[in-house]
């Protein structure tokens, strides 16, 4: 026959009533179970390397164009339509409107000596002033007001061959712009070459770690840990020397692209054993 389940509750009660008693005797006594403690893995931490270049494949430029006028509306119309025929010049070169950005303009008053002529050479000028009696100390007699507006061009080329770099330097430079910078190469994307430069890093880290541990009888069991350390670019650029845009050149300007560094770093953590 089965015995309710109400006649166990007395043995039940009774046990837990000794695990208590029990309990506050071992407290009573000083009696300590102790703690239980995983041991801490060996491990080992090393940094791995890895270099590499890739070509620059961008390139910018940027070119002033400037007018000047007595009347600030006739200098304005001056620029614009300079403007618009170097933007037609740099986009008979492939290329796209978008690469091409406004960097500054600006429309300012200037006064000028009024003997001064635009047709005069600067060493014409240099002579004239140092044979003025008026002009030094002091500001000229007669100044004749003018109206100055210049806007600078920001040009990207996307796929800068050394071939299409060149091309553009001598077009600015022939061009109506009276100041041309550039180019300022970079090396664009580099995302490909930064994941190939991580795989060689972490595979030097683990040659590193073997190395290491080649005299003792330990070998890497895994990774606990990886940290990306610092990306650096040291700058690699070529530039085309800053020159008055206009001047005859008796060749063709040859602008190389040269190439940018990359480096990877990663510290890794090892399990061994």
């Amino acid at each position: 026959m089965q015995i309710p389940s109400y006649q166990k509750g007395p043995k039940t009660i009774l046990i837990i009533l000794a695990l208590v008693a029990f309990a506050a005797w071992t407290q009573r006594n000083g009696f300590e179970w102790g703690t239980v403690q995983l041991a801490s893995p060996s491990t080992i931490t090393v940094t791995g390397m890895a270099d590499g270049s890739q070509i620059n494949k961008k390139a910018s430029f940027s070119a002033t164009i400037t007018a000047k006028n007595t009347d600030k509306e006739t200098a304005v119309k001056e620029l614009t339509t300079e403007t618009n025929i170097l933007i037609e010049q740099i986009k008979s070169l492939g290329i796209e409107e978008k690469d091409i950005k406004t960097q500054s303009l600006n429309v300012y008053e200037i006064r000028e000596p009024e003997h001064f002529d635009d047709e005069v050479t600067p060493l014409m000028q240099m002579q004239e002033i140092e044979t003025s009696e008026f002009y030094y100390p002091g500001e000229p007699e007669k100044t004749i007001k003018k109206w100055q507006a210049s806007n600078t061009l920001s040009i990207t080329i996307n796929d800068a061959s050394a071939e299409k770099t060149s091309e553009m330097a001598d077009m600015l430079i022939n061009s109506g712009a009276t100041n041309v910078y550039g180019p300022n190469f970079q090396a664009g994307n580099t995302a490909d070459l930064e994941k190939e430069l991580l795989e060689q890093a972490m595979k030097n880290a683990e040659e590193k770690a073997e190395i290491l541990l080649k005299n003792s009888k330990q070998k890497i069991k895994r990774i606990i840990q990886v940290n990306e350390g610092y990306n650096s670019y040291p700058t690699n650029y070529k530039y085309a020397m800053p020159m008055m845009a206009g001047m005859d050149m008796a060749e063709s300007i040859q602008v190389e692209p040269g190439s940018q560094d990359v480096t990877k770093t990663v510290t890794v953590i090892f399990e061994i054993r």
